[in-house]
Parts: C-alpha cells; structure tokens; sequence
C-alpha cells in the first residue's frame, strides 16, 4: 500500500521566518525610515535654535563695543543651522537596485511601425516608453518593502516552486502589491516568467527586423536565464551580486517579445469583453483607448476590467484614478462621448 504524504505544514506569518535576503531589505527599509526620521528631528531642532539665535541676536545692545562681532558670530551660528533646517526629509524609494539613467537608449520607431502594421493596431510605443521610464540598457528592480506603522505585509506567493516559503511583499501605490524581478528594457520583467516559458516566447516573436539567429537567441535566454522567477528581495540580492547590461539589438529584442505578448493578452481579454457587453473591435479603437490597454495590460498582465469597462462605455469618468494611464486617456475622451455618465 502506497501511503500518501502530506505536504509540510505552512510557516508561521513572522519576519523570523523570513528568508535571509528578505531579511534585509526589510532592514535596509527600516534603517532608511529612521535616517528620514532623525532628518526630520534634526530640522526641527535646528529651525528651533535658529529662533533662538534670532531673538538673541535682535535684543543686542547695538552701543555695546562687541556688537558687531556678537552679531557676526550670531549669524554665522543661523546659517549653520539654517542648511540643517533646509534639508528635504524625504522617504525616497529609487528601487533596491536603482535605474541607472545615464544608460537609457531611445527605441527605434520602426519597431513599433511594425507591430501595429502585423496586428492593424494604432498603439503609441513612444507613450508605452514613457510610462515605464524609458529604455534601459542595465538592469533594475523597482522594488521595496511594504511597511505600514513599522509592520511588513508577509505573504505566501502560491505560483512559486516552493509554495511555503513565507516572502516579503513590495510596496506598489500603497499596496503591498509589487512583485518585480530584475527589469531590463521597456520594463521587461524578467522575474515574472519561467526560463522555458520565456525562451518559447523569445522563439515565436522572433520574426521582422529584431530577428536573431538560432545562436544568438540561445545565447540571448542563457543570459538572462539565471534571472528568471526571483522577484522582490530575492531578485534584489541576485542583480546586486550579477549586474545585467545589455547591447541596444538585445534591448530592442526583448523589447519586441514583451510587447507582442502584452499586446497579445490585452487584445484578447478586451474582445472577452467587449463581445459580452457590445463593445468596438479592439481595432476600432481610438490609439489613446489602446495603448491605455496595452500599458495597463503591460505592467498587470492583463488589463483591468473597470479600464476596460470604462472604455466600452465611452466614459472617462469610470477611469480609475488609481491607473498611471488616467490623465492621459481621461484628457483623449470628451465628454460628449460618453454614455450615460451624465455631462462633466
């Protein structure tokens, strides 16, 4: 009789059960919050002596012999203390492994010419690229941890491999929602995506003007096949140890294949919908309505259906707010457009 075995009892939720990389992130946070905090004291104790220095300065004796040297001396004191009170306190998150600006390139236009002319879409790559920052030729992780009053988010990721392993959430627009992984190009992520899963990918959009020999496909994936499935602290470590710098064609490649495969999930999970609710063809859209679906499929995997609820509806103010792509695409809809959401 073959007897069952029984899969190892889950973690208890504690920062102690953490694995080491997560650990430190969440301590590299904690110790960046109390540096922004001691600022914030240090400005506040400085703009306090600066009051002080004033008072005492402006009840001097100006027939004393040694007012001038006692004012000078006061003044000198202000201004020490006035570059203490004018530091910016600020908690400013660049990534566990910060973009490196100075290695952006631009992205041949061409490329995007040629994905809009294969699908009969009017997608704005130049838009795309700017909502994700840009082209990056080394590579990033814009993650962070998420901590609320000094409280980390601890979760149980369940596509992992090792489904009891207890991580450590990012933080994303409030949320303990960020999951990112080592990013490269137009915010290609590497972290989300199995080695095989990727290298099929990198095989069936391999095709135009950013087409690569078997080779150099092959030797492509062994690049960035280390990098795959690690995500927050854990891709953090990982970049930090093995730096990851590509050449232009290999930016533009991957570039190629993200965008395919976005475009791809967007058009479909849109014609899902809108053939239930009497939508237009994804085609049939204006360019603002589908490079909104493209980049919010883009960074979510899939768009999110109030988005796409509010473009079937024509109607801006069912944008979510929340949505990076809601300036831009509330300024391209009028409000003569919209359908039963009233005037604005």
């Amino acid at each position: 009789m073959v007897r069952k075995t029984s899969p190892p009892p889950q973690l208890v939720r504690t920062e102690e059960n953490l694995p080491d990389y997560d650990k430190d992130e969440l301590r590299y946070e904690r110790e960046l919050i109390a540096r922004v905090k001691a600022c914030g004291v240090s400005a506040k104790l400085a703009k306090s002596e600066m009051a002080k220095l004033s008072k005492q300065k402006s009840e001097l004796n100006r027939k004393d012999q040694n007012f001038k040297a006692d004012a000078q001396d006061i003044a000198s004191k202000i201004k020490i203390y006035e570059g203490i009170a004018i530091t910016k306190c600020r908690l400013n998150h660049p990534g566990c492994v910060p973009s490196n600006d100075a290695r952006k390139i631009a992205t041949p236009k061409s490329m995007g010419e040629e994905i809009n002319k294969n699908n009969k879409t009017k997608i704005d790559f130049e838009k795309l690229s700017e909502f994700e920052g840009g082209e990056h030729t080394v590579s990033y992780i814009p993650w962070w941890p998420y901590l609320k009053k000094d409280r980390a988010a601890l979760v149980f990721y369940s596509n992992e491999p090792g489904k009891n392993i207890l991580r450590l959430a990012g933080e994303y627009n409030g949320r303990p929602e960020n999951r990112s992984g080592a990013t490269i190009g137009i915010g290609v992520d590497l972290g989300q995506d199995s080695p095989q899963d990727f290298l099929q990918k990198m095989k069936k959009r391999n095709t135009g003007m950013q087409k690569f020999s078997d080779d150099e496909l092959n030797k492509l994936h062994e690049k960035i096949k280390p990098y795959f499935e690690k995500i927050g602290g854990e891709a953090c470590k990982f970049l930090r140890e093995n730096p990851l710098v590509f050449s232009a064609r290999e930016s533009h490649f991957l570039n190629k294949v993200a965008h395919e495969e976005a475009l791809q999930k967007a058009m479909d999970k849109y014609r899902l919908v809108a053939a239930k609710k009497g939508g237009k063809k994804f085609t049939d859209l204006t360019s603002e309505q589908q490079t909104a679906l493209l980049s919010n499929g883009y960074q979510k995997g899939t768009p999110d259906n109030a988005l796409i609820n509010a473009i079937i509806h024509e109607n801006r103010k069912e944008i979510p707010e929340r949505l990076r792509e809601h300036a831009y695409l509330f300024a391209s809809m009028h409000p003569q457009q919209e359908k039963g959401g009233g005037n604005q």
